[in-house]
């Protein structure tokens, strides 16, 4: 994943990559504005994807992950871009597809 375990810059937007060969990842620090790039992941490719105790594990069939640590809907990266084209995000245990006019 680039940047790994990201230090967040005062206004910055952090873009973090991963896929299906990087293993297993840990974004430690996020905010609500930063956005994950699973460059060559597809819906078809994620095993699961949990929140549980402030924590999002989205695990791979492949067997890599991808944890974001502090995980809330209004604080941390929360708009996940697959390799498709399509845009995911989380927000009261729900996982909504973005459309093109909500980018």
């Amino acid at each position: 994943m680039i940047p790994s375990k990201a230090t967040k810059e005062s206004g910055a937007v952090n873009t973090f990559f991963f896929g299906k060969k990087d293993g297993n990842d840990v974004i430690t620090q996020s905010a609500a504005n930063d956005k994950a790039m699973l460059y060559d992941v597809t819906l078809d490719d994620i095993k699961t994807a949990k929140v549980d105790n402030d924590i999002l594990k989205v695990s791979l069939k492949t067997g890599g992950s991808l944890t974001v640590q502090n995980f809330s809907t209004g604080a941390s990266v929360n708009e996940f871009a697959l390799a498709d084209g399509t845009s995911w995000s989380y927000a009261g245990g729900t996982w909504t597809q973005k459309t093109t006019t909500e980018e």
